[in-house]
């Protein structure tokens, strides 16, 4: 048994009394796990919804797909930025059967392991997943960044544009 929940938004909107879900949720006893936030419209347009909700408890599991760019840009770019803020808990393969939508995790873990290291791609995809498997607190990880603490990276010729 699990203290765990997944969470799946709608493909469209949030609820307007969502933060009173994940409330509710966490009163039961339950920590939320927030799935595939990515492919949400609202969640794309509005990452400060995300972010109050992980600094309130919540956890985020993002499609490992979605990382790797299989579900379009816009998804993999809000997984970049959530992944640079500290948003991101877990990836998952989202799988639905073996042909339409297989357990791919291997590209994911690989372009984790090259951006951020083999410490992050293992706490991501690996250990953060047996913690919940196994009903215990996932392992410690950064603390959440404000939207503003980001530097942008900038090209080895950004020096030519000042």
């Amino acid at each position: 048994q699990t203290a765990y929940l997944l969470v799946e938004l709608d493909e469209h909107f949030v609820p307007q009394q969502f933060d009173q879900v994940f409330y509710q949720i966490q009163v039961a006893g339950f920590t939320p796990i927030l799935t595939h936030p990515e492919r949400n419209p609202v969640c794309a347009r509005r990452p400060e919804l995300l972010s109050s909700w992980v600094v309130r408890g919540c956890l985020v599991q993002v499609t490992a797909q979605s990382y790797t760019g299989g579900f379009g840009q816009v998804a993999e770019h809000l997984a970049e930025v959530w992944l640079e803020h500290n948003l991101v808990h877990f990836f998952a393969s989202d799988a639905h059967d073996d042909t339409h939508r297989p357990p791919r995790l291997s590209p994911c873990y690989d372009k984790l392991a090259r951006s951020r290291g083999k410490a992050a791609a293992d706490r991501l995809l690996v250990y953060n997943q047996q913690a919940v498997i196994n009903g215990q607190p996932l392992p410690p990880a950064p603390e959440p960044r404000e939207f503003n603490e980001v530097q942008p990276k900038r090209s080895w010729l950004s020096f030519l544009r000042r």
